[in-house]
């Protein structure tokens, strides 16, 4: 099934044709339909247009262009607004500095509420930004420190240290038919570097075995995390499995006590290669507080050869998946 992910049905110009619109999109085997919100008080037309048909969807946000319109919207009043069933997006937000329609100031006030209300809801956002990659990829930083969330940048035609940095950040990047303009030499060569990072830092999949050489099981709760829908592993192409066979990564947590090493080690010979080892969380690096126990043997550097390291009593899942994004990164 196809689906339309960004149109605006709320615009005037298309007031007199829905119908035949939305016809026209399932003729052409367009499944699902989200029109985008760039206004948050006009979301009730917006709601008016998805509820009258039952393929189409919308998101809730403003755009920038109209920040200051909107200036000082909570997050919490984006969240309240994503309750409505038809609602599956918010934004689109972001930073435009090329037409400048809202100051600055309160773009990033908006983008940022925006980020919060999306890392709450677990809901995607739709990110625009255009000739503000620098204060683009700086707010995003930050944000993504304080807790995940998912996103993408929308017809994307930035630069490539900002590409690159949300794709870093686990986020989703898209590009447009402006790849096909004469003139979008220069953006037709960075999307082809776009995927060729996202497969060598992502792959077309990493099949993780996870194992506890003897752990509290905190960094278990952790991990355990990374499959939930706000983390959803497996969208990067990520998985766990059952057998050591089956598996590029020993993902192992604990101090490795004296019955567990003998195991840990025969885990490590049944991996085939190319294969890599991640010590999670302090007690798997050095032993944690356990170090110096007459039942543990320390990190597990001291039991098979380790290629990273992740500190944290426990590491945050997002900690944990920055970690093996920056091994594939280091390993491509």
């Amino acid at each position: 099934m196809l689906v339309d992910s960004h149109c605006h049905l709320d615009f005037p110009d298309f007031a007199g044709d829905l119908d035949a619109i939305v016809a026209r999109a399932e003729a052409a085997g367009i499944g699902r339909i989200v029109t985008i919100s760039t206004r948050v008080k006009r979301l009730a037309g917006l709601l008016a247009i998805a509820e009258r048909f039952p393929n189409v969807y919308c998101s809730v946000g403003t755009h920038p262009h109209h920040a200051d319109e909107e200036d000082g919207m909570p997050a919490s009043e984006l969240i309240e607004l994503t309750k409505h069933p038809k609602v599956v997006a918010l934004g689109e937000a972001g930073l435009d500095y090329f037409y400048q329609h809202g100051s600055r100031e309160a773009q990033e006030r908006g983008f940022r509420a925006h980020i919060a209300a999306a890392r709450v809801t677990g809901l995607p956002l739709v990110i625009h930004t255009r000739d503000a990659d620098a204060d683009c990829g700086r707010i995003l930083e930050q944000e993504v420190a304080k807790g995940p969330f998912r996103a993408v940048l929308h017809c994307y035609t930035g630069g490539r240290e900002l590409a690159m940095k949300a794709i870093s950040l686990g986020l989703s990047i898209s590009f447009t038919g402006i790849l096909t303009f004469k003139k979008s030499e220069a953006l037709r060569e960075l999307a082809a570097n776009v995927n060729l990072a996202a497969r060598r830092r992502l792959g077309r999949s990493l099949s993780v075995r996870e194992i506890d050489a003897g752990s509290c099981n905190g960094c278990e709760l952790e991990i355990h995390a990374l499959n939930n829908p706000i983390y959803d592993l497996e969208r990067f192409g990520i998985r766990f499995v059952a057998s050591p066979r089956h598996a590029d990564v020993l993902l192992v947590t604990g101090p490795v006590t004296t019955n567990m090493r003998e195991a840990l080690r025969k885990t490590y010979a049944a991996t085939p290669d190319p294969k890599w080892v991640i010590a999670s969380g302090d007690c798997a690096i050095d032993g944690g507080c356990f170090a110096g126990s007459y039942a543990c043997t320390g990190g597990v550097a001291n039991s098979i050869p380790v290629d990273l390291r992740i500190k944290g009593c426990p590491p945050s899942p997002l900690r944990i998946l920055e970690g093996l994004l920056a091994l594939l990164a280091v390993s491509s």
